[in-house]
């Protein structure tokens, strides 16, 4: 029976988000397309239109999703409406082309129709849907895209409307950008005062796809966290080189508010990470995002009491365990939530004297191995769920 199970799940998970019928209702909450590579950090040449600045309960609303120019065409797009720093899907969907649209359920209410989503791989240059706002106003609300040109090229964060106003709500969120004060995580100093992992080999922010550094001082490390992404880039601290009951830090730039900061955070297991209310014993936080890099630095506190389980342990000075892994991932955000990391995961090749000033490189897996780790991490997260459902009921 669960070989029966499993091998059906492994079915589910091979186009995950990559099924030419459109996106399934499993991408609704990060709306990646997780089939492969991040998406692209490069300003999308689509855009999303809106019929009307403002709303109230019941109206509808025509959104449009074009290209700008001529651009080349796409073949996915997944829509949805949300409000500010949320990832619930707001308001209901009609399509207006049976032929290229449908909608998607959302959520845990049945026929709420609160996305809407390709229904075949032919070329489009525009899709036009209508948009029914709920009887009651939620606030402020924007549409956002993610759009699919090939199994490689998308975007997903990128790609939103203008602000579709509730008059009777605050406000409006400052809009995020990509300007900001650059922090100056640098290579300057690896392998001398203090240890670094860098990928590729050698490299020098901001043209790392990865870079983490550490310098310890007494009962303190400062860490430096840099990459390429327009969401996040995180890094954990392992005892093997797979996910699980790992200390993690998350260097997040908030797609809503343009902020970024780090946050600390604990890995149980297969799941999205738990955030540490207490930040886990790091202060002195500052972080920036630039052109498409995003950047923290932090310290950490050695044997703080506050951090708990996530403190880092030391015995005379030295880590109780010298051998640690480094593992480093990115993705992308709504809000400053985190997404599914996909196949954008890094380990480093050996394990890491944290007390050390080495430097040390990726030790990235086949892409075999990486779709293998993520069918095995959705297996779980699917039984999960649906254990959770059996229990519910």
């Amino acid at each position: 029976m669960w070989g029966v199970i499993i091998v059906s799940l492994l079915g589910l998970t091979a186009g995950v988000w990559a099924y030419p019928s459109g996106a399934p209702a499993s991408a609704c909450l990060d709306m990646t397309p997780q089939h492969g590579p991040s998406e692209q950090t490069s300003t999308p040449p689509y855009e999303l239109v809106v019929s009307n600045d403002t709303y109230a309960g019941g109206d509808e609303i025509e959104v449009t999703l074009r290209r700008t120019g001529n651009s080349a065409q796409f073949r996915g797009f997944f829509i949805q409406a949300r409000t500010p720093g949320s990832t619930d899907a707001q308001g209901q969907f009609t399509t207006v082309d049976s032929g290229t649209t449908k909608t998607v359920n959302c959520g845990s209410v049945a026929n709420s129709e609160n996305g809407v989503t390709h229904t075949g791989r032919t070329d489009k240059t525009t899709v036009t849907v209508t948009w029914t706002a709920p009887a009651n106003r939620v606030g402020h609300i924007q549409f956002r895209a993610t759009v699919v040109e090939t199994e490689d090229v998308f975007w997903v964060t990128k790609v939103k409307s203008s602000y579709v106003q509730d008059p009777t709500a605050g406000p409006l969120p400052t809009q995020a950008t990509s300007s900001g004060q650059d922090i100056g995580v640098t290579s300057s100093g690896c392998g001398s005062t203090k240890g670094c992992y860098q990928a590729p080999t050698n490299c020098a922010p901001p043209a790392c796809d990865y870079f983490s550094s550490w310098q310890t001082s007494g009962n303190t490390v400062l860490v430096e966290v840099s990459g390429t992404s327009n969401g996040y880039v995180a890094v954990g601290i392992s005892h093997d080189n797979m996910m699980g009951l790992d200390v993690i830090y998350e260097c997040v730039y908030d797609s809503d508010t343009g902020s970024n900061t780090a946050f600390s955070s604990w890995s149980p297991g297969k799941t999205r990470p738990e955030r540490d209310s207490t930040q886990g014993g790091i202060w002195a936080i500052s972080g920036s995002y630039v052109n498409g890099v995003v950047s923290c630095k932090f310290i950490i506190a050695i044997n703080d009491a506050a951090a708990g389980r996530r403190q880092v342990k030391v015995n005379n000075g030295r880590f109780y365990d010298l051998n640690f892994y480094l593992l480093m991932s990115k993705g992308s955000t709504i809000g400053n939530t985190i997404s599914y990391h996909a196949a954008n995961r890094m380990v480093s090749s050996s394990q890491i004297d944290f007390q050390s000033n080495t430097q040390h490189s990726s030790g990235a897996r086949s892409r075999g191995t990486v779709k293998a780790h993520g069918i095995y991490m959705y297996i779980i997260y699917l039984y999960i769920h649906l254990y959770e459902c059996i229990i519910k009921q």
